[in-house]
Parts: C-alpha cells; sequence; structure tokens
C-alpha cells in the first residue's frame, strides 16, 4: 500500500497547471504549481490513510523530484518529466521497497491526464484531475491476480 501511495502522489505531479519552472532549459516541465508540500488522503476498500507529496524542481528544471512521506517516514522518490515534441509524459517511481514503475501518458494536457504503466507491466493506469488550483485528484486501477485493485486521492496544498 505505501508503493501505490507513493506512486499516486507521483502522478499528480505530472499534470500541474502551471507555468514553467527554472527558465534556461527547453522542455521544461510544467510544474510551478505543484512545488511544496501537499497533504494527501488515500482511500482503497474502505481504508483511508494519510500521505505529504513534496515536488521540486531537479536537473535544470527538465524533470520534477518528488519524495512522498507518510508519518514521518519516507515511502519513496518519483522523478516526471514532459517532452513538448512528443507530448509525452514520463513518470518514473522508485519505492523504499526496492521496486520501480514506469508510466506513460500521451497528450498536452496539464488538468486531466490519463497514465499507463509500462514496466513493470501494463497492469495499471492513473487518471489525474485538476479540479481546483489547490486540489488534484487521482484514480488508481490496477490488474493483478485476476482482480482489479482501485484507489483514489484526494490532495490539497499544505
Amino acid at each position: 500500500m505505501q508503493n501505490l501511495r507513493l506512486l499516486i502522489a507521483m502522478l499528480t505531479l505530472l499534470a500541474s497547471v502551471a507555468t514553467p519552472g527554472p527558465a534556461a532549459a527547453t522542455n521544461v516541465v510544467p510544474g510551478r504549481a505543484l512545488l511544496g508540500t501537499w497533504h494527501c488522503t488515500y482511500m482503497a476498500g474502505g481504508h483511508a490513510t494519510t500521505y505529504s507529496a513534496t515536488f521540486a524542481y531537479a536537473m535544470g528544471g527538465i524533470w520534477m523530484h518528488e519524495t512522498d512521506s507518510a508519518h514521518g517516514a519516507p515511502q519513496g522518490e518519483a522523478l516526471y518529466t514532459y517532452d513538448s515534441k512528443s507530448k509525452t509524459w514520463t513518470a518514473v517511481f522508485v519505492g523504499s521497497d526496492r521496486t520501480a514503475t514506469v508510466f506513460r501518458a500521451v497528450g498536452p494536457s496539464t488538468t486531466h491526464i490519463v497514465y499507463h504503466s509500462v514496466y513493470p507491466d501494463r497492469s495499471m493506469s492513473e487518471t489525474f484531475d485538476w479540479p481546483a488550483p489547490r486540489k488534484y485528484t487521482l484514480h488508481f486501477t490496477q490488474v493483478a491476480g485476476g482482480k482489479t485493485i482501485r484507489s483514489n486521492d484526494i490532495c490539497t496544498e499544505t
């Protein structure tokens, strides 16, 4: 579940409705609205838990770096970027349990993005929506072992 929370937080980074960060880099990832710390509630199967997602620019502003923590303990990290030529988002998530997941999304939207996992398999999808300036939501689905796992997150700026 900790990996799932971080994965969900990671995806939120990709969908901000902001202006680019540091100048000088071409193809700078949009994300200024996500900079800072967000308070999130993860809900799945009648269970809810809270976590914090913190976002900052990395590598000259062409990537965003995200760290996720629950109860003060690090849960994982993520990097996100957007390629304006191919209109493709890429997210790479690394968990504290030594797992890695790569997601891709196609399209220039920063308010509604549908991601699909490409590694380690294609069983996951995540929909990011930005319904308000200080709020984003995530809707995650994974098919594993013949079962469908669903979760929802609501994040607000702290």
